[in-house]
């Protein structure tokens, strides 16, 4: 369980100003730095596997697809999948690990830097992860429910896709983004820092 703030706040300054404990500041930073990494390096992997998973199920159903415009949906989201695992797997080499040894407010500037870009990954999920699901998807639906000759099958289909790809775009920029939001501002407060990160 993380330190209270009453506590990182006698270490920062305790009675009335003297220099703090920055070793015990500085390893609390660093603990919860990691504890950071280590959940984006979880999701990173959650979402590459689920991507290689998508893509192996929707090259499989394009493969015995009975339509033109149903193998075309789904090759479009078996490539969605790949494209996930490319583009985590290259978000997260560009973001590099944070250097330990240096002051710490470069490295609190640093670490607000990743809270950042993880929060526009979140905010920029529905034009790189949502949308071209749910495009695939909705396109392979039309597909079934043209051979089949049934505008009630494209309403069966397309309405959930859609409710779950708004569910994703939703949970991506509301809580998501106020989670990471909150974080980052647990170690302002950590660190005593006045105003936001930018």
């Amino acid at each position: 369980m993380a330190a209270s703030n009453d506590e990182l706040g006698r270490l920062w300054g305790r009675d009335g100003g003297r220099q703090c404990d920055r070793a015990a500041l500085v390893a609390e930073v660093e603990r919860r730095a990691q504890g950071f990494e280590r959940t984006i390096r979880h999701r990173d992997l959650r979402e590459a596997v689920g991507g290689a998973v998508v893509a192996v199920l929707f090259l499989w159903m394009a493969a015995h697809d009975r339509s033109a415009l149903e193998r075309a949906g789904h090759l479009w989201v078996a490539g969605c999948g790949i494209w996930v695992v490319v583009y985590m797997r290259r978000f997260a080499r560009a973001a590099g690990q944070p250097v330990v040894h240096q002051t710490l407010a470069a490295y609190q500037e640093e670490l607000m830097e990743r809270y950042q870009r993880q929060i526009r990954l979140l905010k920029s999920a529905k034009y790189w992860y949502v949308l071209p699901f749910w495009l695939g998807l909705v396109v392979s639906v039309a597909g079934t429910a043209i051979r089949i000759g049934s505008v009630a099958a494209f309403a069966i289909g397309a309405v959930p896709v859609t409710l779950i790809s708004l569910g994703l775009w939703w949970l991506n920029e509301g809580p998501g983004v106020r989670h990471l939001e909150g974080q980052r501002r647990q170690l302002l407060a950590l660190t005593g820092s006045e105003g936001e990160a930018r």
